[in-house]
């Protein structure tokens, strides 16, 4: 991490990456195999499922910490509840990579 006028920017430019945009598309593609299975069991779910958003640290109190980009996913069809929140996109992952085993064994 390095200081630009008191704003922290990844040193490594972690969203412009290869592996972020990599594993951002792997997310993607996991949900959507994930969701289109679950469709043709069951037929229902939420307009927005799937709606994958990016945080960005803060402009004003970034200085003052180590924030990485988080990542937010509307679901009701996986995980409980309605948004999934996750400081990091490979937590993200992680939790989609369950999401989609678990789905593809249900008949």
């Amino acid at each position: 991490m390095h200081k630009k006028g008191g704003f922290v920017l990844p040193a490594s430019g972690e969203f412009s990456s290869s592996e972020f945009q990599r594993d951002f598309a792997t997310l993607q593609q996991l949900l959507a195999e994930a969701y289109q299975h679950n469709l043709a069991r069951d037929g229902h779910c939420k307009s927005s499922e799937g709606t994958i958003s990016l945080h960005f640290p803060e402009f004003f109190w970034s200085f003052n910490s180590d924030k990485r980009i988080g990542v937010e996913i509307f679901s009701y069809c996986f995980g409980g509840g309605r948004t999934h929140d996750f400081d990091t996109i490979d937590a993200a992952l992680d939790q989609v990579r369950e999401w989609h085993r678990d789905e593809m064994t249900q008949e």
